[in-house]
């Protein structure tokens, strides 16, 4: 749970009070360039590779956008008054079972492969140029004031695990 209040705060109807979720999956975003594309859209599973742990997660490909967006590139335009230079990406997202140690905002490096390949390290393995960031956990639910009201109890902390029916705030 991402718990937004405090005991005594004044919530407004339609605040966000919290935001629950479901760690045990998680999502990334990541952007393809042109030739990543082709060859990403024949692919089903993803090798996911953290900074901040050991080993490769199994992921699957979810969804690989056909449209191409522009997108700046990187280190142009910046600062020196010049247009920044444009290219085109395509967004692929892919969901993975964490192990408990994915969280928001973690670097990702990704290999994308066909089904039948199995290690990360097949040469039929495909890493992307450059690195994603996990953009959440695939089932993220927010819960909003229905009412105007005070705060009087809050029955539980951030990141604290909740069942359904649990008292949250009353």
């Amino acid at each position: 749970i991402g718990l937004t209040v405090k005991e005594g705060a004044e919530l407004k109807q339609g605040e966000v009070v919290a935001r629950i979720v479901d760690d045990s999956k998680f999502k990334v975003i990541a952007k393809l360039n042109p030739g990543e594309y082709e060859i990403a859209k024949g692919c089903t599973k993803a090798f996911l590779r953290f900074n901040q742990f050991e080993g490769v997660i199994e992921g699957r490909i979810t969804d690989i956008n056909s449209e191409p967006v522009p997108e700046p590139v990187s280190g142009t335009g910046e600062g020196d008054g010049a247009e920044p230079l444009y290219q085109y990406v395509y967004y692929m997202t892919i969901e993975g079972d964490n192990p408990g140690l994915v969280m928001p905002d973690m670097s990702v490096y990704i290999g994308v492969a066909p089904e039948n390949v199995t290690k990360p390290d097949d040469p039929g393995v495909l890493w992307l140029r450059f690195p994603s960031k996990v953009e959440g956990y695939s089932v993220e639910e927010t819960i909003t004031s229905t009412v105007e009201a005070r705060v009087t109890k809050v029955y539980v902390k951030d990141r604290n695990k909740v069942k359904k029916g649990d008292a949250i705030i009353s």
